[in-house]
């Protein structure tokens, strides 16, 4: 982790970037960290590690759900006739379109 005041960051910018490439590099103003820059890899890292979290929190707030749980598999089993029978009862109204 390097710390760098934002005067100087401007007028080393290609050589934050560089930094930024190895390690976080945080630009502080009047001695208070202001932004941070890192690279682009750690940065997807991040977000891929985030999406992740929020999906176990959302399994786990499912999980939590009162009532029939419905396993996964069943989920995924859809035959035609369980089709049928929601388009029937649905006000789903197919549209037909002729050139």
């Amino acid at each position: 982790m390097s710390t760098i005041a934002a005067s100087e960051a401007r007028k080393s910018f290609a050589n934050v970037i560089e930094t930024a490439q190895h390690e976080a590099v945080f630009i502080e103003r009047r001695g208070e960290a202001e932004a941070v820059v890192i690279s682009t890899a750690e940065y997807h890292r991040l977000m891929e590690a985030d999406e992740e979290a929020q999906d176990i929190a959302a399994f786990d707030a499912a999980m939590a759900e009162e009532g029939s749980n419905i396993p996964w598999i069943r989920s995924k089993q859809t035959s035609a006739g369980d089709l049928d029978t929601w388009l029937m009862r649905s006000k789903f109204v197919p549209l037909l379109f002729v050139r």
